[in-house]
């Protein structure tokens, strides 16, 4: 039984692939599914910042609690002070834009501000499909 070309694909014509109405309507759907890659890539780079972030959070947090176990004192490291370890002061940053917002959750520690950050990017990086998609009939 030879192949036949139009049998497998009843829409291609032409040389080489689509032609006519079928290449048209193939644009057609690239040029409105095309921002599926875009928001993708974007919640990728969001789950990125928030795994980092997180992983930070983890970082201060081991550090205030060795801290406390070894001083026998409650210890924990500011965001200012995180930040001055870093060479960013509040007048640096941002051209003192942001000494405001630094004042005002500068006191707070370092681990509870980076995993309030962490969260608010892993919840922006979560994709949008329900649950019901989500789960596997059998």
């Amino acid at each position: 039984m030879p192949f036949k070309r139009e049998a497998f694909f009843p829409y291609c014509s032409g040389i080489g692939g689509l032609g006519g109405k079928a290449a048209r309507r193939g644009l057609r759907e690239a040029y409105a599914t095309g921002s599926k890659g875009v928001t993708s890539m974007l919640r990728f780079i969001a789950r990125v910042i928030g795994n980092l972030l997180l992983a930070v959070a983890v970082v201060y947090a081991v550090g205030d609690i060795a801290r406390t176990i070894a001083d026998d004192v409650v210890a924990t490291t500011s965001l200012t002070q995180a930040l001055a370890v870093l060479g960013v002061s509040a007048e640096d940053a941002a051209g003192g834009a942001l000494a405001p917002l630094l004042a005002v959750i500068g006191p707070l520690p370092a681990a509870l501000v980076f995993f309030a950050a962490a969260l608010v990017f892993l919840l922006l990086g979560r994709s949008h499909r329900r649950r019901d998609e989500m789960r596997v009939v059998r």
